[in-house]
């Protein structure tokens, strides 16, 4: 039923991401004082590898297999993967830790005091507002493309691009915050972004759907 799709897909699939995603992000921008920007980046490059690999896999999968049986290998892998690699994850040295609780004015913020300020604020509604503007071309990019007349395996390619993109996006931009400052870069890649998702609406043929995918995956992932 709806329910239990919603429960096991939105609601369990989400705490998974954000169980994975979040800390690892913290543990390396904890652990890094120079070039903090390109480190982030290259950590957050591995969730584009999963367009490159996975989607195919998956189109492949749903074209010779039910659904359900195509999201059960899938659990499988992800799990074969994923346990493994929780052994590499180490927490940031205790002295970084010590460093990054000092507050600009000397004091010590705990949580309440950073969940409240006006900076933590503002940087969640950017990125709540990034991720729901870039999730809306990811989830239904494909679909799209179907109806336009493009075969399931064929649309699966142009995620597969926005994957690549994303890639090399990440690193990219790393490089950029590194340089000109995270705020700047970061305003930048939100407003191609917004450009990127818009221009959607203006292509129906493959060559099209590429052109986009390149600078919208460039765009999301390096923001």
């Amino acid at each position: 039923s709806l329910w239990q799709f919603q429960l096991s897909y939105g609601v369990l699939m989400g705490i998974a991401v954000a169980s994975f995603f979040a800390p690892v992000i913290a543990a390396t921008a904890a652990s890094f004082e120079k070039r903090r920007n390109i480190a982030v980046s290259l950590v957050s490059a591995g969730v584009g590898v999963a367009p490159l690999t996975m989607s195919p896999l998956v189109a492949w999968l749903v074209s010779h297999y039910d659904w359900r049986q195509t999201l059960l290998v899938v659990g499988v892998v992800a799990w074969a993967l994923t346990l493994p690699a929780v052994w590499f994850v180490r927490a940031a040295p205790a002295s970084t830790h010590a460093r990054q609780e000092d507050a600009i004015d000397g004091t010590v913020a705990n949580a309440g005091q950073a969940l409240r300020s006006r900076a933590f604020i503002v940087l969640a509604l950017a990125y709540f507002a990034c991720c729901a503007a870039h999730s809306g071309p990811i989830f239904h990019t494909v679909s799209y493309a179907v109806g336009c007349g493009l075969a399931v395996t064929t649309a699966v390619t142009i995620y597969s691009m926005e994957g690549a993109a994303g890639l090399g996006g990440r690193v990219l931009f790393g490089l950029m915050a590194d340089r000109f400052g995270a705020k700047p870069v970061l305003v930048a890649g939100l407003l191609v972004q917004s450009v990127g998702a818009v221009s959607y609406l203006a292509v129906n043929r493959l060559d099209g759907f590429y052109a986009v995918a390149i600078v919208f995956g460039m765009a999301y992932g390096g923001t």
